[in-house]
């Protein structure tokens, strides 16, 4: 998974759509941003309505995943 980010935006598009599964979606600073889980590892999908297109696809950060889900946060 380390080279995940070092794929082009299509080829990460493909291999995420097709073997992911979404957990979940949030809205955030004028981004909808997808959540999903792969092989154990967490990918954040980021989209932006204004442009109507995918503008990045990385390996999730831990540290944003309260984001999806606040009580994370107070368990960790």
């Amino acid at each position: 998974m380390e080279d995940f980010d070092q794929l082009p935006a299509y080829i990460k598009a493909e291999i995420v759509f097709k073997e992911s599964r979404l957990v979940k979606r949030i809205n955030h600073q004028g981004k909808t941003i997808a959540l999903h889980e792969m092989h154990g590892h967490f990918l954040e999908v980021f989209y932006s309505f204004k442009g109507d297109k995918i503008e990045n696809i990385c390996l999730a950060n831990s540290e944003r995943l309260q984001l999806y889900c606040p009580t994370l946060k107070e368990l960790g």
